[in-house]
């Protein structure tokens, strides 16, 4: 590795990602069974030579809409919530520039803490864009998760190219309006790539918005 970091400048970590992504489709191409957990990840595969089946991932959606109920009824309020690992690549530094831009809703998000930089980065960028409405809540108990998802209006999932974005489907459980990138898993498969059904994309926010008064 050393020889390709100083010939061609190219870091450990990506070396490291590339082999492992060579040697899986490498696994992938001789089993008898491949199973895929989006349609969009199936087409990206058959795009390779693989053929592959979609097996989508359980939801707790009965345990989400049971826990959530008593709360939702009456209790929305202009919250917008973001559930997901917080992490790089989530490209969760758009919320503090939206949330600045809608200072009548609050922004929210939650997940593991899973890199202190980047979780002090979002808290810089959230005094650089004065937005004084957007909210960390790293590793949130269940209980409280399931507070906050039953008072959302909607639930912005920035990430692009999502492979499926089980959390979508959670707190569609819950009632909030997706509001996803149009990429991946969450547009392709979970909304069916149609913007109005079951949410919106990330490009219709603000007509969203208008439509709800916020």
């Amino acid at each position: 590795m050393t020889y390709y970091r100083n010939a061609y400048g190219i870091s450990d970590q990506y070396l490291k990602y590339l082999i492992r992504h060579v040697l899986y489709l490498t696994q992938i191409k001789v089993s008898r069974l491949v199973l895929a957990n989006s349609r969009y990840v199936t087409n990206l595969l058959k795009d390779l030579g693989v053929s592959v089946r979609v097996l989508y991932p359980p939801v707790r959606s009965r345990e989400i809409i049971q826990s959530t109920s008593y709360i939702r009824r009456n209790n929305r309020e202009r919250m917008i919530v973001t559930i997901t690992r917080i992490a790089p690549g989530k490209q969760l530094e758009t919320i503090p520039l939206i949330a600045s831009k809608v200072k009548d809703a609050k922004f929210i998000l939650v997940g593991s803490l899973n890199d202190k930089d980047y979780y002090m980065k979002l808290l810089r960028l959230k005094k650089v864009f004065n937005a004084d409405n957007f909210t960390i809540i790293p590793n949130i108990d269940k209980t409280n998760l399931y507070a906050l998802l039953g008072k959302a209006l909607i639930y912005l999932h920035t990430a692009r190219h999502e492979q499926f974005g089980i959390a979508v489907v959670e707190t569609m459980a819950a009632g909030a309006i997706p509001i996803v990138h149009k990429s991946g898993g969450p547009w392709h498969d979970i909304l069916e790539e149609r913007g109005g059904l079951y949410g919106y994309s990330l490009a219709l926010l603000k007509r969203l918005l208008r439509k709800l008064g916020i």
